[in-house]
């Protein structure tokens, strides 16, 4: 299929790769009529940004619409400037895309970069408001003639120039077709009413692209939660009586029988380095916690901390500090709690984790039902969400609450057959009760076997941290070493800049005729949203299908899903579905590329029992092959495929 030519002005290459001719065409002809959804599962190799550029494009020209891009990393919303660079460059049209930060990685006064987004917001205006800020006013003279700007870029020129980045950008936004951003502003509730009103735009004018969108449901998740630390509480109390003044004995009280509770729920736990222990709370036992206040003055006392709480913010503003209260956040998670407390999508739990010497204890509410989060974006005038990981589509629709005229297409896998080897282990079971001593020396020495006979790096992603560990103690890290392979780890709480260097040592180790092998965890920050083609990881290692710990919430949230949609699509929905697909992203990691060869294993033969097989992506199932557990069977099968 040819393209029409409204649409090859906008499309920068000189041939289209197989399928992709068509798949334009199909979010063209779709999105053209306002309302209309679509969910695309499609592997990555088939070109899914340019795709979905040039296909949206001519829609957002001939209707004076403003395209927003969501990506969930930085990687990805440089890949889309680059796609809108080579648009422009071809000369036929003129295409102003922008990527836009938030104000906290934008903003340049050290004032008030350090807080929370909405404390920036609040005194950004105040000091804006005043004409206190240097940066702002300094913005009024300068003039620039920027197409495409990437928010670093955006953030040298006001460092170069002492301007505001950040209004920079929206200065740029009222002639901008395209802006690329990062979930959370699209997806928390919050951040989404700011993100709008800043870009002085309809989302009924928008449409909006969710690339790698089956994140869309953890990140719903995330934005649903809230939780309180026995530290927030001591500050509020130290606000509530050092700044206020106040002595008011029911709202001291409430705050000491939650941290009382809190402290006695932190002495029951002794998880281990790098762990979380999550204990579920019961209704009964938060209203026993209110209790502490007489019943029909609950209500009033809430909202009477929220207004304390609110003080302490004018205070600090009047200040030009920060507007940051613990009373008030501490306030409005429990007037949160209160009013939840009849709502069977929330669940109430401690987590408890240790880092150190220390343990750290969180009271916290999560939401299961992620529908009412979602609800506003589909004013959009379309969505179009795409993914190589949406499979079952139904079951995204549901658990997001997609219109049930949205319309879904997969498409086969673009990738050449005898390019991809994917062999299932036989015989190894790592149910936790299997978790010995000698599976894990097996699984140590498989992994061995896969990374000697690779001729270039190799990636492990683990069911757990638990499993990783498990690993690591049998020496897996020296017997690598000894072989001549780097080795790299990912941690639970690394920061994301010494983690993208990290990835960058790791990927170039094969241009300096050497190899890497980096082991993390399915559903990681490395499983997904980061591409290793060609030689930056030529063989993964899945171990462990990543089934969620049963725990209180975990049951809460089958329970939950169970009631909505029976018990066998309520127990897929909520526990099977998830792991697969973290399952799915982690193996597809090598075989980013039409031209890539790439090898895959699966350690953990239930894998291939039906209740998980069928969720396993078709590309998968149509490959692979189970082999038995014997002792360098494995090592034999890589070292054929890369012969080969």
């Amino acid at each position: 299929m040819t393209l029409p030519d409204s649409i090859r002005n906008f499309f920068p290459y000189p041939k289209t790769r197989p399928g992709q001719s068509i798949l334009i065409n199909e979010i063209n002809n779709t999105l053209e009529s306002r309302g209309n959804n679509l969910l695309i599962e499609a592997a990555n190799g088939i070109g899914k940004t340019i795709t979905t550029l040039s296909a949206l494009l001519p829609i957002i020209k001939k209707n004076n619409l403003l395209l927003i891009y969501a990506t969930r990393t930085h990687t990805q919303i440089d890949r889309v400037i680059e796609e809108l660079e080579r648009i422009n460059n071809m000369g036929q049209v003129n295409v102003v895309g922008l990527t836009l930060k938030g104000r906290t990685e934008m903003c340049l006064n050290e004032e008030v970069n350090r807080g929370s987004i909405t404390e920036i917001s609040e005194l950004c205006g105040q000091l804006r408001k005043k004409g206190e800020c240097e940066y702002f006013n300094n913005l009024k003279n300068f003039t620039t003639d920027i197409r495409t700007g990437r928010g670093d870029e955006l953030i040298e020129i006001g460092k170069n120039n002492k301007i505001c980045p950040y209004y920079l950008a929206k200065r740029l936004l009222k002639n901008t077709d395209v802006i690329i951003t990062t979930y959370n502003y699209l997806i928390h509730p919050f951040i989404r009413q700011i993100f709008f009103n800043d870009i002085e735009k309809l989302i009924s004018e928008c449409i909006i692209v969710f690339d790698e969108g089956h994140n869309i449901i953890d990140v719903a998740r995330d934005a649903g939660t809230n939780k309180i630390t026995i530290l927030s509480i001591e500050r509020a109390l130290n606000e509530l009586i050092g700044i206020l003044l106040e002595d008011d004995e029911n709202i001291i009280r409430i705050l000491e029988e939650f941290k009382t509770y809190i402290q006695m729920m932190e002495m029951t736990r002794d998880p281990k380095e790098g762990e979380e222990i999550e204990i579920g709370v019961r209704n009964s036992m938060v209203k026993k916690l209110f209790s502490t206040i007489p019943i029909e003055q609950q209500k009033s006392i809430l909202v009477r901390m929220i207004e304390l709480g609110i003080k302490v913010k004018e205070v600090m503003l009047e200040n030009n500090k920060l507007p940051r209260s613990s009373l008030y956040k501490v306030s409005s998670f429990m007037h949160f709690l209160y009013n939840s407390l009849e709502k069977p999508q929330y669940i109430y739990e401690m987590v408890i984790s240790k880092q150190g010497e220390y343990k750290k204890t969180a009271f916290s509410i999560k939401t299961i039902d992620i529908r009412p989060i979602l609800k506003e974006l589909f004013q959009a005038r379309n969505v179009l969400v795409l993914s190589g990981t949406l499979e079952p589509i139904q079951a995204f629709i549901d658990i997001c609450g997609f219109p049930n005229t949205t319309q879904r297409r997969v498409l086969p896998s673009p990738f050449a057959f005898e390019n991809i080897a994917i062999y299932g282990l036989e015989g190894i079971n790592l149910k936790y009760e299997n978790r010995t001593e000698s599976n894990y020396s097996f699984l140590m020495r498989c992994c061995l076997e896969v990374a000697k006979n690779t001729p270039f790096n190799t990636g492990v992603f683990c069911s757990s941290y638990g499993v990783l560990n498990g690993l690591l103690k049998q020496g897996l890290k020296n017997q690598l070493e000894k072989e001549g392979i780097e080795f790299f780890r990912e941690y639970r709480d690394t920061n994301s800049k010494l983690n993208e260097k990290m990835i960058e040592k790791f990927k170039d180790l094969p241009n300096q005729n050497r190899k890497g092998f980096l082991i993390g965890v399915s559903g990681g920050r490395n499983s997904e949203g980061v591409d290793f083609p060609g030689k930056e990881m030529s063989s993964v290692i899945v171990i462990g299908v990543p089934l969620a710990m049963i725990s209180y919430s975990t049951n809460k949230m089958i329970k939950y899903f169970k009631e909505l949609y029976g018990d066998e699509r309520g127990l897929d929905y909520a526990y099977y579905i998830p792991a697969l697909r973290k399952a799915n992203q982690a193996a597809g990691r090598p075989v980013r590329r039409l031209q890539d060869r790439g090898l895959i294993v699966f350690l953990d033969e239930r894998f291939f029992y039906k209740k998980y097989y069928r969720f396993l992506s078709d590309w998968i199932r149509d490959r692979v092959i189970k082999i038995d557990k014997y002792e360098g069977l494995l090592g034999l099968a890589v070292k054929n495929f890369y012969k080969n």
